[in-house]
């Protein structure tokens, strides 16, 4: 028997930490659909959703059912098992695309440093992301503009907040986030950083630890400290 489509499901919630697997297995006549489930790590319980062979086209229409259903009650296919959101529209193009960082030298940053129509922020290590929040809707948005899911705990701070657009880093499930794009239907990329920082700042104070704000240094002094700091981890084999 050969398995030409399959799915790995995840739920971690609480006490439950479970598991469930679905697969269109080819069989002699035609195609079935089997499952597995149960807590993680232990052993499965197994069964089939087709009593006889049926062609690929209903395989998959039953194939798809049941990770719709699984996926809707919170399982996910990432294997932490924290629900994510924005799963119906991944893929979507919108209409933010992240501005990406330039790397420059050491001399760069110092003259940045003394410049006053600059501010410093700490470069997080994790993925580019966005995060957007409109009506019931909340959905992050990746490097190219795509919409893409959101871990749960992020979406969890974002329900809290009005209408808005993050930019940011997402680090595991957390939302590192610098900058306000969008507040209340209010388009803010047209605003100074100073502003658009201050509406991200003023957001992030209705969150938990889902969704941190970056400090942001704009004084000669503040950004030479932070600089400091930042060159102590490094040094001390701490990644940023």
């Amino acid at each position: 028997m050969n398995a030409i489509t399959t799915a790995s499901l995840y739920y971690t919630e609480g006490g439950s930490d479970k598991e469930y697997h679905t697969e269109i297995v080819e069989v002699a006549g035609g195609n079935v659909v089997n499952f597995r489930y149960g807590r993680r790590g232990a052993a499965l319980t197994a069964g089939t959703k087709t009593s006889a062979p049926v062609d690929f086209a209903q395989a998959k229409k039953i194939f798809d059912k049941l990770v719709k259903e699984k996926t809707s009650k919170g399982y996910t296919p990432c294997e932490s098992g924290s629900a994510y959101q924005g799963t119906e529209n991944a893929g979507l193009k919108t209409d933010f695309t992240p501005q990406l960082l330039n790397a420059i030298t050491e001399d760069e940053a110092m003259r940045l440093i003394e410049d006053d129509g600059w501010v410093a922020q700490e470069k997080m290590d994790g993925e580019r992301r966005m995060a957007k929040k409109l009506g019931g809707d909340i959905f992050g948005i990746n490097r190219k503009g795509e919409v893409v899911a959101l871990p749960e705990q992020i979406a969890a701070e974002m329900r809290k907040l009005p209408d808005c657009v993050l930019d940011g880093e997402q680090v595991g499930d957390v939302l590192f986030g610098f900058d306000c794009l969008e507040r209340e239907g209010e388009d803010l990329r047209s605003r100074t950083a100073e502003v658009r920082y201050f509406a991200a700042q003023d957001l992030g104070s209705a969150t938990g630890v889902g969704v941190q704000i970056i400090r942001a240094f704009a004084t000669e002094s503040g950004k030479r400290k932070a600089f400091g700091n930042l060159e102590g981890h490094l040094a001390g084999g701490e990644e940023h």
